[in-house]
């Protein structure tokens, strides 16, 4: 199931539909907002980090939670299998399975974050989650023209925002960039960021952020 945010509305894909537009009732005002980074949690609640308007950039973290809760019950109606041991049957069985529709609608509220917030306001900037963590890496202001490189953790269940706290033997920290792609590898435990864009232009550089030695390594580096 894919979804995107588009101002106060959402917009799911899943396999029965090629697309629709469902209602996100606010707790507070969530503005329309381009750059912004989504990442699904556990019970499909979805987080929106950050992202600009043409007026302004954002710091600011919305919880996003559908509202189905019960799922109903349909039956599907299905010929028995042939089986070689028994006499052919052609007539139907019922067989009743769960159906989870997708959400007709979804609730946002904002997350409050504590005094130390490292997360300054910028869009463009690349999320993923693991272990209950959001990593949040880079972004850019176009206010200022600049980008960033910080790598920044988001607590779910504290509600909190700080730096990643390198080993001290790290020695790779990435260049300043934004519309970069992290995403999470279970099986070696780290997180992978690939390219983005600076003042230079676009970046191919790839690399391993390991959650176990708290460090990077850099697996391509970008072409000169």
């Amino acid at each position: 199931m894919l979804r995107s945010l588009v101002g106060s509305e959402m917009c799911i894909r899943d396999r029965s539909t090629w697309g629709r537009r469902v209602e996100v009732k606010n707790n507070g005002s969530i503005l329309g907002r381009g750059g912004a980074a989504l990442v699904v949690a556990e019970n499909d609640v979805v987080y929106c980090v950050g992202g600009s308007s043409r007026e302004r950039e954002f710091n600011d973290i919305w919880k996003i939670t559908p509202t189905n809760v019960e799922h109903p019950i349909k039956q599907i109606e299905e010929e028995k299998k042939e089986d070689i041991n028994k006499e052919n049957s052609k007539e139907p069985q019922i067989i009743q399975e769960k159906y989870i529709p997708p959400p007709d609608s979804f609730v946002a509220e904002e997350i409050t974050i504590g005094s130390s917030n490292s997360f300054t306001p910028r869009s463009s900037h690349t999320v993923a989650i693991a272990d209950g963590l959001i990593y949040i890496f880079g972004g850019q202001t176009f206010s200022e023209s600049k980008s960033f490189n910080d790598f920044l953790v988001f607590d779910v269940s504290k509600g909190t925002i700080t730096p990643v706290q390198y080993a001290e033997d790290n020695k790779i920290v990435p260049t300043r960039r934004n519309s970069a792609t992290l995403v999470f590898a279970a099986s070696i435990k780290s997180l992978i960021l690939f390219g983005g864009a600076n003042d230079s232009g676009p970046l191919n550089d790839l690399f391993q952020f390991s959650l176990r030695k708290i460090a990077f390594l850099q697996m391509i580096k970008c072409d000169d």
